[in-house]
């Protein structure tokens, strides 16, 4: 009959067997492109083939038993396999309680060579290590960034498990660089994979002699998408582009009078006419905030071509709020209005956020004083007001626009605006 410790020791080394290879396979397929396309299958196979498995040594064990039963059967099998006599047992029993003894010495010996690695850690000394928001942890010499960072319960993107393979867990380095060792060649290969500016660094492979500064450039949360490849602009850059800002007017009162869904309704078909406009111009919309939309142009291309392309998409933006107005005639009061504010300048550009907010955005003064730009269109009653920097930067010929000089908040010189009435009859020429 079955034992139940042979029952016990074999289901346990099965499951042993294949949950460690399961670990092992995932921590080497969840890099590729194609995983998660076939997480499905890969998960029913990791279930039915321990499964069957087990049902096959349990039915194969139930038919050697019956099969035992038959004197004759019992008889050949004894004769044609020539089972050990006891002596022989005995020498079996003994090899296998040596092997018993060798696995838990060789654990054993491990274990004790994560102690010895420890005191000789603390011997080397520790380093400190600065995070974002002034949080700052002591750690011992000899251990990698990832690994100070697990060690005090800080959270850590790291897809690969700390292989060096994904770049999830890079750095930027922002005090001590001279306190790590140049990068291997395996590292170097994978932060030029993924076009990693300089001072970027895997966590998982730098290993600090001395104190170091660094802000992690992924969220804790990172997933495999996030290894891909990014462009140099998207890991933070200072550029010259154009910025607009547009936002409904009396948009408030207009959905006080109306049911939620219609509000909604309106303003999705809102947003995807500016999102249309935005990118046949050649930019990029950055975010819809309430009613409002902010996109920017020229962070691929040049500073010439964003202020020309941001003085287009506010073209198209008027026709296309006329065409929409027109459609929504029997939804509508009175037609939506729009102001819209462009300015160019220097600003940091790069993907910021966390989670799933996350993306390409811009920041800065030139950033400030778009929005601010276009707030003024209520109070010259115009829908679009662009700077002059936009209009040096487009290289237009504006005769004929009325130009205005201003103060805007946050700015010590007077700016020098355009004052545009209906942006969809603005054509300059150049």
């Amino acid at each position: 009959k079955f034992t139940n410790y042979g029952v016990a020791l074999q289901t346990g080394g099965l499951l042993a067997a294949w949950i460690h290879g399961c670990i092992g396979l995932y921590f080497w397929l969840r890099l590729k492109p194609w995983f998660n396309a076939i997480t499905p299958l890969l998960f029913a196979l990791a279930i039915l083939i321990p499964v069957g498995s087990w049902i096959g040594f349990y039915a194969g064990g139930k038919e050697a038993l019956a099969l035992y039963e038959n004197p004759e059967w019992r008889r050949l099998m004894l004769a044609e396999a020539k089972p050990p006599n006891t002596e022989g047992v005995r020498q079996i029993y003994d090899i296998a309680f040596v092997m018993r003894v060798i696995i838990c010495g060789l654990v054993g010996l491990a274990l004790s060579g994560r102690v010895v690695r420890y005191v000789l850690e603390r011997r080397r000394g520790t380093y400190l290590l600065q995070y974002p928001d002034d949080k700052t942890i002591r750690s011992v010499s000899g251990t990698t960034i990832l690994e100070a960072s697990r060690l005090h319960g800080i959270p850590h993107a790291a897809v690969c498990g700390g292989r060096g393979r994904c770049s999830t867990c890079r750095v930027r380095v922002l005090e001590g660089e001279e306190y790590l060792p140049e990068p291997s060649a395996d590292e170097v290969r994978v932060l030029e994979r993924v076009g990693a500016p300089p001072r970027v660094r895997l966590a998982c492979q730098a290993v600090p002699s001395g104190n170091l500064s660094i802000v992690p450039l992924l969220p804790p949360n990172a997933t495999v998408k996030d290894a891909r490849r990014r462009n140099l602009d998207m890991a933070g850059q200072e550029r010259e582009i154009s910025i607009l800002f547009a936002d409904l007017r009396s948009f408030t009162q207009f959905s006080d009078k109306k049911l939620p869904y219609d509000v909604v309704f309106v303003l999705n078909r809102y947003f995807a006419h500016m999102g249309e406009a935005v990118e046949d111009a050649g930019g990029h919309l950055d975010k819809f905030i309430g009613d409002g939309v902010m996109a920017l142009f020229g962070a691929k291309s040049d500073a010439k071509s964003g202020a020309q392309a941001a003085l287009k998409a506010a073209h198209n933006m008027s026709r296309k709020l006329a065409d929409l107005n027109a459609q929504l005639s029997d939804e509508l009061d009175e037609p939506l209005r729009i102001g819209i504010g462009i300015h160019a300048g220097p600003a940091i550009i790069g993907e910021m956020g966390y989670g799933t907010a996350f993306g390409l955005t811009a920041i800065g003064d030139s950033v400030n004083t778009a929005s601010r730009l276009e707030a003024m269109t209520k109070e010259y009653g115009a829908q679009l007001i662009f700077s002059e920097d936009v209009a040096q930067q487009a290289g237009i010929d504006f005769t004929g626009i009325t130009q205005r000089e201003t103060e805007v908040r946050g700015r010590e010189e007077p700016v020098k605006i355009y004052v545009v009435n209906n942006a969809a009859e603005f054509a300059p020429s150049g």
